[in-house]
């Protein structure tokens, strides 16, 4: 346990059958106690871009195999969808619109009308 935890102990004694329990005081909340200890104005930029640059040193980067071989992967499925993509306006313009274009052609109207 840590301190704070045998502080709260230290105060609330609970005996069996004594009734309800007596509440425990809540501990501090983090987010404000951390909001009133970090730098603000000019000195919280600074600390925020320290710790951005400390986080970047953290990554690891892929080597330039791995970097190749998910760009050509990319580029392959990027191809595929829009093959398919292709296929589909192909074959919605050719079997849906030509034979709506006929009809109304037969009919007397819609695009193509000459009178």
């Amino acid at each position: 346990m840590d301190e704070a935890e045998h502080k709260i102990e230290d105060k609330v004694k609970v005996t069996e059958g004594s009734g309800p329990a007596p509440v425990a005081p809540a501990p501090a909340d983090p987010a404000i106690s951390k909001q009133q200890t970090e730098p603000s104005g000019i000195a919280g930029v600074i600390a925020f871009v320290v710790s951005a640059f400390g986080e970047l040193q953290k990554i690891t980067w892929p080597d330039r195999q791995q970097v190749i071989k998910e760009t050509l992967s990319v580029i392959v499925l990027v191809a595929i969808i829009t093959a398919a993509v292709l296929a589909f306006d192909y074959a919605l313009g050719h079997l849906v619109f030509n034979n709506i274009d006929h009809l109304a052609r037969k009919f007397g109207g819609g695009i193509g009308v000459h009178h």
